[in-house]
């Protein structure tokens, strides 16, 4: 049975492997190559992984403490219930529907924010 090969996947973010140097940096082991803020072609990025410079890693990912997007999935309901207060935003007593809220006041705002 032959080792099954990962791909390179362009939503996820990717780190270094093998350290190397390149736009204009050093890039140690663990670091995390933000090739999208620098630019690079996603060919090029492709062929770092394909070398194994460069490598998909779940754990360094969650030791990062990553927040996608506006990171209000995050917050408690507390925290929440603040940010809508500030913002002008209903209140719920329901998380999910506490970041609905406060997203669509966001989108359609129903006071003028402080």
């Amino acid at each position: 049975m032959t080792p099954t090969q990962i791909t390179f996947q362009y939503d996820k973010p990717v780190f270094v492997k093998i350290p190397f140097q390149g736009s204009g940096k050093k890039y140690n082991v663990g670091d995390e190559f933000k090739w999208k803020e620098l630019g690079i072609e996603p060919y090029r990025v492709q062929t770092l992984f394909t070398q194994d410079y460069l490598h998909h890693n779940t754990d360094l990912e969650i030791a990062g403490n990553r927040i996608i997007g506006d990171g209000l999935e995050q917050a408690s309901l507390l925290e929440l219930q603040d940010i809508a207060r500030k913002e002008g935003a209903k209140i719920s007593n329901i998380l999910m529907k506490q970041v609905g809220l406060i997203r669509s006041n966001r989108l359609h705002p129903r006071t003028i924010r402080k």
